[in-house]
Formats: C-alpha cells, sequence, structure tokens
C-alpha cells in the first residue's frame, strides 16, 4: 500500500479515507477471511482510490487487466513488477478478471484474461522465461490458486469487495448484476 499511497498526487485527506474504508471493509470481513480475501479487498481500495474511472471500467468489464497493470506501472517505481508483491498484485488482477459464474472450469475462466493469455504464449518460448521470470511466477500464482478452486462452492472474493467496498463508501453501488 505504500508504494500506491505514498503518491505526491494523492492528498492525505484522500489517503486518509481511503484507509478508512478499507479499515470497514475488514471489519465486515469474517474474523479469519484468508489472504485472497484481504488482497482483493486491498486491491479494489488501492484502484478506486487512485483512478476511479479505471474501477469502474474494470468493475464493468469494460477495462481489461492488461488495462489494469498498464495504468498500475505508472503508478510504482520500475522494480515493482520484479518484487514478489507485484506478482502477487498482478496474479490478483488476473484472478479478478476471471472472476465470473461459477459453474465455469478452469480453462474457460484463464480466457476472460487476455494478460493470462499472452504471458502463457509468452510462455511457450524459452527465451522469455529466461529474461523475465516474473511471468512465470504470476502464472504459478494464478494456476495454484485455480487449482484449489471447487467452482460449485467458491466464494468471489473481487466481487465481495466491491460490494463491500461500495457499501462504505459514497458514490453508488458497483458489482455483478
Amino acid at each position: 500500500m505504500k508504494r500506491f499511497f505514498g503518491s505526491p498526487e494523492l492528498d492525505l485527506r484522500t489517503v486518509q479515507q481511503a484507509l478508512q474504508r478499507l479499515g470497514l471493509v475488514l471489519a465486515m470481513l469474517d474474523s479469519d477471511p484468508g489472504a485472497a480475501v484481504m488482497l482483493m479487498a486491498t486491491l479494489t481500495l488501492i484502484l478506486r482510490t487512485r483512478d476511479r474511472d479505471l474501477y469502474d471500467q474494470f468493475v464493468k468489464g469494460a477495462a481489461s487487466d492488461e488495462d489494469v497493470i498498464k495504468r498500475v506501472s505508472g503508478w510504482t517505481d520500475a522494480d515493482f513488477a520484479t518484487t514478489q508483491s507485484g506478482n502477487n498484485f498482478e496474479a490478483s488482477i488476473i484472478l479478478a478478471a476471471m472472476e465470473c459464474p461459477l459453474e465455469i472450469d478452469g480453462n474457460a475462466l484463464k480466457e476472460r484474461s487476455r494478460l493470462y493469455r499472452r504471458y502463457a504464449k509468452q510462455l511457450q518460448s524459452s527465451q522469455l522465461v529466461e529474461k523475465d521470470p516474473s511471468v512465470t511466477r504470476v502464472l504459478n500464482l494464478v494456476d495454484q490458486h485455480l487449482a484449489h478452486i471447487r467452482f460449485a462452492d467458491t466464494p468471489r472474493p473481487f466481487w465481495d469487495a466491491v460490494t463491500r467496498l461500495e457499501l462504505v463508501s459514497s458514490g453508488g453501488r458497483m458489482g455483478p448484476d
């Protein structure tokens, strides 16, 4: 969060309001919501605070995970994408883009993410694996998460986070119809 909220473009009042919203969203969660749910709550808060239009477009499906990552890369320092935190953030964006009706299988989910498809193609080239291990780490994080999902009863952490964030924020409700 320091990388996203430590920017001179954000005034102290905006950061304070964002952190209060996060506190309220986390208070609404179960006593032990798990890392994925907390990460999605933080991710939605960062997107909504830093670029409300991008957040709205992503929630509505008008912006892809590629669009989000491209914009986010301008908010952080150059090495963020190669860090574990950067890889987790990118994998979370991909997983958020994949959320859809739960009866769809893992392969169909992967088709929902332009970024996942692009990375999977790139990994077919052994040259890229040697040049950019972050791509491999991001896809492994996504695949590990998808391998543990039972699609019939899996919660939708991104949509849950969006719904909770909009409940504690002014400006209307966003979420799945």
